[in-house]
């Protein structure tokens, strides 16, 4: 399957997605959060609620998020993390390259057991496979998606992106 027609397949598919968790319509980029840190978490939530993009939170407790574009669940199922546009972890990483086989972009810590294989994307050379923050709070975490997803609104670098992961 070609890159132009995984990406559409994929936005076919994160339409179900959205009808599955009620997400707004209008926000196109879809995100899956593994954050372990519940007071990170919290705080990063309320911010969250403003960026057009929906969330999935993977958490342990019994969380009901007060946000359209924010769903609280218990575990991510497999069959669904090829549709996800990006993933975010924090010091936690988990089955990372099930995401990376399925075109889903990290953003990780900077200081993270991958550095060999992923690093920050640099869009003016259309290098590189991530997107990563210097320190595990809601700023720097808030901020990396905040530049993701800027990147993600230009369809050449998001293509350019996303085949990068895949060549990992």
């Amino acid at each position: 399957m070609s890159i132009p027609e995984l990406m559409k397949e994929k936005q076919n598919i994160a339409k179900n997605i959205k009808k599955k968790y009620r997400f707004p319509v209008k926000n196109k980029a879809l995100g899956l959060i593994y954050i372990q840190n519940e007071v990170l978490l919290d705080k990063l939530s309320e911010w969250l609620s403003n960026l057009p993009a929906n969330f999935v939170v993977v958490v342990n407790t019994d969380k009901v998020s007060a946000h359209q574009n924010i769903s609280f669940t218990h575990k991510a199922p497999d069959f669904e993390l090829l549709w996800f546009d990006f993933v975010v972890w924090d010091s936690q990483m988990l089955q990372i390259w099930n995401y990376l086989k399925n075109w889903v972009v990290p953003v990780i810590p900077k200081n993270n057991s991958l550095g060999t294989v992923l690093s920050d994307y640099n869009a003016a050379k259309s290098e590189w496979n991530s997107f990563m923050y210097e320190l595990e709070n809601e700023w720097d975490v808030f901020y990396t998606i905040a530049r993701y997803l800027e990147n993600y609104k230009f369809p050449y670098d998001n293509k350019s992106l996303v085949k990068n992961v895949f060549e990992v």
